[in-house]
């Protein structure tokens, strides 16, 4: 097999080409088969891990950071020793780029699962996990999810699906909690909220849950406005969305879009009391570039992590070393994902596919970095229902929690001092 080095950042890569990564050491990629037949402890021998996200499309650098994120995780381990009930055994990386695509990501998988990896992570898109997820199901292979928000995912009875960070629901949850405590705060009311979402059904359920749950917070869904995905053009929502008088705008779009809102919303001088995300492009590196100024105060609500742990301290330290940038939240979660699997591994003693699917399930890892009391523990619906969505927001570029308490990096601003009403 030819020896190849797995593209990070700016390579063309081939479509739909296969790479297989051994990872020993960090910064040590090389390309090597992997012994047949399931590790059980009686020696040592490599186990694949299959890591589909997108490396190309419209979703590259979160996917790049997810999978970046794994590699960290699966360096580590193999540094301190492999898998030590299983001889030692250390874990390779099959890395496969889904582009974000529906078909492409299920060829991918099934071709991951007739390669032999014990676990599949991905996918960053949820229309990708949902269709993958039979192959996970049938093969009897898990499948952690790295990035993919949809409540879905965890609710149609799957046994091998497994996710540590929050869904969208959650991080409602999170987004009226916080809400509720910057209005506190700062004895400003928040009464009339409004959503602009592209058509994506993720936003959609977020759309639906706030207007059924924004009433218990003594608010009011006013307007929901919806763009096509492939929109461009934003005035015609930005107007109808400022013709409801909002307090608070949640906003649910990808990158480009959100750039995009924002820009508009300053050409039609409309800024409420407080814009946040809701699964938006705020937190993205690209956004704050792009609008340093405009950019200042937003506030997104998403899957996070704990800056103040320890776990996550470290794997900083080896993700900048490693990349020479900062992680973002995608490459944490990536990382984390990893340690989880390998963390049942290591408990499972075995590859076996109903063992390793039980070692998950049974999961309760109390060192790790995202924001939560406690242990990492998977609900019989294989979601973690611990964990937390915090609100971060922009200031001088980068995003900081803000809420909760106890995992802020500083206080919020509310109202946003750039309002114009």
């Amino acid at each position: 097999m030819r020896i190849s080095r797995e593209r990070i950042q700016g390579t063309p890569r081939p479509a739909l080409r296969r790479v297989m990564l051994a990872v020993v050491v960090a910064g040590s990629l090389l390309v090597s088969g992997c012994a047949p037949g399931p590790a059980d402890g009686s020696g040592e021998e490599t186990i694949k891990l299959g890591s589909l996200h997108p490396l190309s499309g419209g979703l590259e650098f979160e996917g790049t950071e997810a999978n970046q994120g794994v590699m960290v995780a699966v360096d580590e381990v193999n540094a301190a020793g492999g898998i030590a009930s299983m001889g030692g055994a250390k874990v390779e990386l099959l890395v496969e780029d889904n582009g974000g695509d529906v078909d492409r990501g299920s060829l991918m998988a099934t071709g991951m699962v007739e390669d032999g990896v014990v676990a599949i992570l991905g996918t960053m898109s949820s229309g990708v996990a949902l269709a993958i997820q039979p192959i996970s199901e049938r093969s009897q292979v898990p499948f952690m999810i790295t990035a993919g928000a949809d409540p879905e995912l965890t609710n149609r009875g799957l046994k091998y699906t497994f996710r540590a960070h929050p869904d969208v629901g959650m991080s409602v949850d999170g987004a009226i909690a916080a809400l509720k405590g910057i209005s506190a705060a700062s004895s400003t009311p928040i009464q009339r909220v409004a959503h602009l979402k592209l058509d994506i059904s993720a936003y959609t359920a977020v759309s639906e849950l706030l207007e059924k749950k924004l009433p218990d917070a003594d608010m009011d869904l006013v307007s929901v406005v919806t763009a096509p995905l492939d929109a461009t053009d934003f005035s015609t929502q930005v107007t109808q969305i400022k013709q409801s008088k909002p307090d608070v705008l949640v906003i649910s779009a990808l990158l480009a879009q959100s750039l995009e809102i924002v820009k508009t919303m300053n050409a039609q001088e409309f800024r409420p009391d407080f814009t946040v995300g809701i699964a938006a492009g705020f937190t993205h590196p690209g956004f704050s570039k792009a609008l340093p100024e405009l950019g200042e105060n937003i506030g997104d609500v998403t899957y996070w992590y704990n800056a103040r742990s320890d776990v996550w301290t470290k794997f900083k330290a080896e993700y900048v070393e490693r990349f020479s940038t900062v992680p973002t939240t995608h490459a944490a979660q990536g990382y984390q994902s990893a340690m989880i699997v390998m963390d049942a591994l290591e408990r499972a003693g075995t590859t076996d596919g109903p063992a390793l699917r039980q070692a998950l399930a049974n999961t309760s890892l109390e060192d790790h970095l995202l924001p939560q009391e406690g242990p990492i523990e998977f609900g019989e619906d294989g979601q973690n229902h611990d964990v937390q969505s915090p609100m971060t927001q922009l200031f001088t570029g980068l995003p900081e929690i803000t809420f909760p308490a106890e995992f802020a990096a500083t206080d919020s601003l509310f109202p946003d001092p750039l309002a114009t009403q």
